[in-house]
């Protein structure tokens, strides 16, 4: 057998490293810096990135760093159903955390899709991760979302955290999970922008359209 190869990073003159940061956070700010050392700097950054491996979690830095300079796809899994008692239409919503992004919002269960995932792969890590508890039975695929176009801005895709599209797939749980059931026509003011006005709409829209076809058999 082959023994695995080490990889071993060059040795770095500390001074040199903090000129072409500086170089580069000037650049960042600027945006008029030489073409030849912007140039220089894609370089640098194409040869960095070939260290990382795909298949692993980027981690907070690496992944909005990348995400400011591509389109992601996000798997929206969106749990309804109709309240017991008074029949209106419900929505499964977690809360973000204090230190996640969009922190303290709520929020239907979602997920970047990593290197390598299909949805069903993306949904084993939501039921593990954030709802708490198994699906019944397989998610049903809606839509996909698109961003409006007004957000995709360079100053508004570094607050959104990048551009990206969001399949929505409808899904049941079974048992208890860790999110909380509201109303539909009446999210929590701190609902996340587009899972109010973008995702639970569409899946909403799905789930009584489907109704309607079943009654009407």
């Amino acid at each position: 057998m082959e023994n695995t190869p080490i990889l071993v990073a060059p040795e770095v003159d500390p001074a040199q490293l903090e000129k072409f940061l500086r170089a580069v956070r000037a650049l960042n700010e600027a945006r008029d810096v030489d073409q030849a050392f912007y140039e220089q700097v894609k370089r640098t950054v194409a040869a960095a990135l070939a260290l990382i491996d795909p298949f692993a979690p980027y981690g907070k830095e690496l992944y909005e760093a990348i995400a400011l300079r591509s389109v992601s796809v996000a798997v929206e899994l969106v749990c309804l159903r109709r309240d017991p008692a008074n029949g209106k239409l419900q929505v499964l919503l977690l809360r973000r955390g204090p230190l996640e992004a969009f922190p303290n919002q709520y929020h239907c269960g979602g997920s970047i899709t990593r290197v390598g995932e299909l949805p069903p792969d993306v949904f084993r890590r939501l039921v593990e991760k954030e709802y708490g508890c198994p699906l019944n039975g397989e998610p049903v695929f809606v839509t996909v979302i698109r961003p409006p176009r007004e957000i995709l801005t360079r100053e508004k895709l570094a607050e959104n955290r990048g551009h990206c599209q969001s399949e929505v797939w409808l899904a049941r749980i079974s048992g208890s999970s860790r999110g909380e059931w509201f109303d539909v026509d009446n999210l929590p003011a701190d609902t996340n922008w587009a899972h109010r006005g973008l995702i639970i709409p569409a899946a909403a829209e799905h789930f009584e359209k489907v109704e309607r076809i079943v009654g009407s058999l």
